[in-house]
């Protein structure tokens, strides 16, 4: 098993001494502000998959398998699009070479 450095004894020390008081603190703040909480939870935001999901929840649902499917496809799609271009462009430079030479 590791053994601690020294900052962090300091922080194991500090946090068991403090432990029921945060925790008081953090049930107090919660039943403070409960609506407000309820309602960030509730905020909806549309992924760039085009799903719709909970704020909250969105670092889930980005390692769902159809998150991951969607981002796959597309960014092999874009990969393809880049590679069609450079095509095109290559084609481009042969034919302007091609153009050069004929006109001399």
């Amino acid at each position: 098993m590791p053994t601690l450095t020294k900052k962090q004894q300091d922080r194991k020390k500090s946090y068991l001494e403090n432990r029921d008081e945060q925790i008081k603190n953090s049930i107090e703040y919660h039943k403070k502000n409960r609506d407000t909480i309820l309602e960030k939870q509730k905020l909806k935001i549309e992924c760039e998959c085009g799903s719709i999901v909970r704020k909250h929840e969105i670092s889930k649902h980005r390692k769902r398998q159809k998150h991951i499917d969607y981002v796959n496809k597309h960014t092999q799609q874009a990969d393809n699009k880049k590679t069609e271009k450079e095509q095109v462009k290559k084609l481009l430079v042969e034919a302007l070479e091609l153009l050069q030479k004929l006109s001399t």
